[in-house]
């Protein structure tokens, strides 16, 4: 089931060097879809939306550039469950919107922490 919505489409990444001789990455579309699990769901989540601007301290334009920012934003796409003895479920779409609002934060911190391990394990041409 969860075979059909598996995509395995690379992150795009834009690199520029600013003013100060800084390289600058950034995610311009990430449509990947990560394995999350919390809370007895085993959730399929799409990352429709990701922007991670690194903090850069020589800028003084505006506090976004000079702290960074990270924005994530993602879809529940599907999930399974299981029951008191063990046996999976599928989780209705019902069950997978309740797990996005009420773990939420869980969610977002895992898949951070998934994309941040996935950018450190690309190799970098030089």
């Amino acid at each position: 089931m969860f075979a059909e919505s598996l995509r395995d489409e690379p992150f795009h990444f834009c690199h520029w060097i600013s003013g100060s001789g800084k390289t600058t990455t950034a995610i311009l579309e990430a449509t990947m879809t990560y394995e999350v699990i919390v809370e007895g769901f085993v959730l399929q989540v799409e990352v429709t939306n990701c922007e991670n601007t690194p903090p850069n301290p020589n800028s003084w334009v505006s506090d976004w550039e000079f702290y960074g920012s990270r924005e994530l934003e993602f879809v529940v796409v599907s999930g399974i469950t299981y029951d008191a003895d063990g046996v999976r479920m599928d989780a209705s779409a019902y069950e997978c919107y309740q797990a996005s609002q009420l773990y939420e934060h869980q969610i977002e911190a895992e898949l951070w922490r998934q994309i941040d391990s996935r950018t450190r394990q690309q190799r970098w041409a030089a």
